[in-house]
């Protein structure tokens, strides 16, 4: 038991001195390690060096002493490398050098200020950028195509209402003098101007009255300075000599490729019918010449669409795995014979004469050798490369070799059709794995991609005509698919499997089981080459769209001169004039209306927007819903002005949709002054009425938003629409405005 002690305690210190003398070791070889590092000006790896060195053996004063000398000289390595950074702008680069030196050596004082200092002239630059950026909005915005029709700027500019019957000139007349401004007449309109014409206007505007008298008459006018028009039939010839023309640069800040200014040119061409208009590449940039009112469509649409395309940053994880065994048994007989002249023979010849003398010493065989041999080998290659492709624009990953190939022609003789001389050209190919998507970014976060996979090897070659060439195995993948940001996919499981065995040996003896390896040897090789392809796309920038991008553009008329109303119409004085019953005029008392304040009922009528018209719809319904599905549709206004109460009436097919009921959207409350819901479900004919009335005698709201959400269940398969048969938009005089609806379809599998 004594001897089992003492053996126990000598093991324990045998185990102890070990440990001492393998930390020795160890924390030599790092310093040393250290010392060749810092030689080589690499600090960083030499403080890491010197670290573990002194970690080891933090006693040893001289692994200290250069521990501390490197960590200093690594911080001031760092601070002059973000120095240089920032001297050539790149501000983050440089921040990110000078944070790792005060993370290397905290005692160094002048890290923390040279962070301030480049994070100060981030912000500025920030804040410049973003300076720019709003100066060049202004610019764009102050140098927006007016129509001339807003150049007329009447000395009255309150509502009119007009009731009269007379010729047609007494009318324009009436409505110039109301106005405070000046009107001419073509000499073209000859007897025209004695037509009788009915005349019925109330509380319009001086512009709206004489567009509904152009209207009516089929005659136009045009402004000639901003008090005077002149009125003429109306016809092309008459318009292309009095409407005003306007030529105007639109340069894109996003689409770059020339293929992309032509899609957006022919786009302007077929929605405007632009016959003047010109692309310059080199400043990316399109010229327009046309009337005022398609420049300034042509200018909304470039607006909506002149968005920074969406990128992706595709991470690619190629892994290749190949397996090969190889297993030789068996032992290798002799083949051959080796006989050698007798005493006095020369060369490899012999006499006749000496034959008699060859004996069993003459001749010899080689010994055979057995060969037990079995190789593995298992390689794996894995590539992970990030690409960063634009949105329909094609990203290659080529991993492998370029190998080269022959190609032959024959080039005609000199002066002759017949025959000719052979001429070689060489090209390479791409062997490996060979990688082509093409993305998609969807605004619902979803990436489709076009994939292309091909992996290429060489199998041999093949000599023709004195050249070689390789004999290639090819595996093509070549699908689309759809992922959400952040989902991988394995787009590419391509396995190969092969076997071969091979004996050598004496005829008829390798094949008698396990006496054939005492006569012949048998090699088996096996192959096995799995590449995986896992791809996982992260949306990195989409398009920046505002809510006017979004907005419906409205023009009139059809011919080559449309007019745009997708805006409301200004007068020269730059106020809007609302032009709807119960407008006072100024200088007169308001009349007294129950549930208005005199503010409200006193407002100046230029305050006031122009009524537009209203639009109720329906959201779009979800895809893919299954019976007993529930779901929401909202049921949105847009344009509203002065809203007060808003009703309308819904029809659905009641086999395949149920309403489970009808929440508030919030848009009759924007003022927190709570709105009334009052909704009539009929689920059996698949009806229901809403309405929304806002509290007695407060104003009524304008704007955007969300009515209702409707809460739908499915109940069985089939295709129905959700349909307005009624929809009413009425201010707090419970007039009507003018107001359109859409609704929408709903599929339930």
């Amino acid at each position: 038991m004594v001897l089992k002690q003492r053996l126990s305690a000598s093991q324990f210190l045998s185990i102890f001195i070990l440990l001492i003398l393998s930390s020795g070791c160890a924390a030599s070889s790092a310093f040393k390690r250290g010392k060749k590092l810092e030689k080589l000006r690499n600090y960083d790896e030499a403080f890491a060096s010197y670290r573990a060195a002194y970690e080891k053996n933090p006693k040893n004063h001289e692994y200290r002493l250069y521990f501390e000398r490197a960590r200093a000289q690594a911080a001031i390595a760092h601070l002059d490398m973000g120095r240089k950074l920032r001297e050539v702008g790149k501000l983050e680069e440089a921040l990110a050098e000078f944070r790792r030196g005060a993370e290397i050596d905290p005692s160094n004082a002048l890290a923390p200020q040279e962070i301030r200092t480049t994070q100060k002239m981030i912000v500025e630059r920030e804040q410049k950028q973003e300076e720019e950026k709003r100066k060049l909005a202004e610019i764009v915005e102050r140098n927006k195509v007016t129509s001339p029709r807003e150049t007329l700027a009447p000395v009255n500019s309150t509502p009119i209402v007009l009731k009269l019957t007379g010729d047609l000139k007494r009318a324009f007349e009436s409505i110039a003098k109301i106005s405070g401004i000046n009107v001419i007449f073509d000499s073209d309109l000859g007897n025209k101007l004695t037509t009788q014409v009915p005349v019925d206007l109330n509380n319009v505007t001086v512009i709206e009255a004489l567009d509904l008298l152009a209207l009516q008459t089929k005659t136009y006018w045009a402004v000639v300075n901003p008090n005077t028009i002149i009125v003429t039939n109306d016809n092309q010839q008459t318009r292309q000599f009095y409407e005003e023309q306007v030529i105007k640069t639109f340069y894109l800040g996003n689409t770059l490729a020339t293929a992309d200014l032509q899609e957006v040119l022919n786009t302007l061409r077929t929605l405007l019918d632009l016959r003047k208009v010109g692309v310059i590449n080199s400043q990316n940039a399109i010229v327009i010449r046309d009337t005022a009112d398609k420049i300034a469509m042509a200018e909304r649409i470039l607006q909506s669409i002149d968005k920074a395309k969406p990128e992706v940053l595709i991470d690619v994880a190629v892994m290749e795995v190949d397996r090969t065994y190889t297993q030789t048994l068996g032992v290798s007989p002799p083949t051959s014979v080796t006989g050698v002249n007798p005493p006095g023979g020369t060369g490899t010849t012999i006499s006749i004469k000496d034959v008699d003398r060859l004996g069993s010493g003459n001749y010899y065989i080689t010994i055979p050798t057995a060969t037990f041999l079995a190789t593995r080998t298992n390689a794996r290659v894995l590539q992970n490369p990030s690409l960063r492709a634009s949105d329909g624009k094609i990203a290659k990953l080529r991993i492998g070799t370029q190998q080269p190939v022959a190609q032959g022609s024959f080039q005609p003789t000199f002066g002759g059709t017949v025959g000719g001389s052979p001429v070689v050209q060489f090209t390479t190919i791409d062997v490996g794995v060979n990688l082509d998507l093409t993305p998609r970014v969807l605004l619902n976060r979803d990436v489709a991609m076009n994939v292309k996979v091909a992996i290429k090897s060489i199998n041999g070659f093949e000599t023709l005509s004195g050249n070689r060439y390789p004999i290639l195995t090819n595996r093509d993948i070549e699908h689309d698919i759809r992922l959400k940001e952040g989902e991988s996919s394995v787009i590419g499981g391509i396995i190969s499997d092969s076997d071969s065995v091979s004996m050598d040996g004496i005829p008829g003896a390798q094949r008698i089981p396990l006496i054939k390896y005492l006569f012949g040897t048998e090699s088996k090789t096996r192959s096995e080459a799995e590449v995986i392809i896992v791809i996982t796309p992260h949306i990195v920038r989409l398009p920046d769209f505002q809510d006017s991008d979004l907005e419906t553009l409205a023009i009139m008329g059809s011919g080559i001169s449309p007019r745009f109303i997708g805006k409301p119409v200004q007068l020269g004085s730059g106020k809007a004039v609302e032009a709807r019953p119960g407008t006072p005029v100024p200088g007169t008392p308001a009349p007294f209306q129950p549930g208005v304040t005199p503010a409200a009922a006193t407002r100046p009528a230029e305050s006031l927007p122009i009524p537009r018209l209203a639009f109720v719809k329906l959201g779009a319904s979800p895809a893919d819903l299954n019976a007993g599905a529930k779901f929401t549709i909202p049921a949105a206004v847009e344009n509203a002005q002065d809203a007060s109460t808003v009703s309308f009436a819904l029809s659905f097919n009641p086999k395949i949709l149920k309403l489970a009921g009808v929440q508030d959207g919030g848009f009759m409350s924007l003022d927190g002054k709570a709105s009334s819901l009052s909704p009539r479900i009929d689920n059996d004919n698949g009806t229901v009425t809403v309405s929304l009335v806002r509290p007695a005698g407060s104003a009524g709201v304008s704007g955007n938003g969300v009515l209702v959400n409707l809460q739908f269940e499915a109940v069985g398969p089939g295709t129905t629409s959700i349909s307005f048969s009624q929809a009413t938009v009425a201010d707090a005089s419970q007039t009507a405005l003018p107001t359109s609806s859409s609704g929408t379809q709903v599929t339930v599998k």
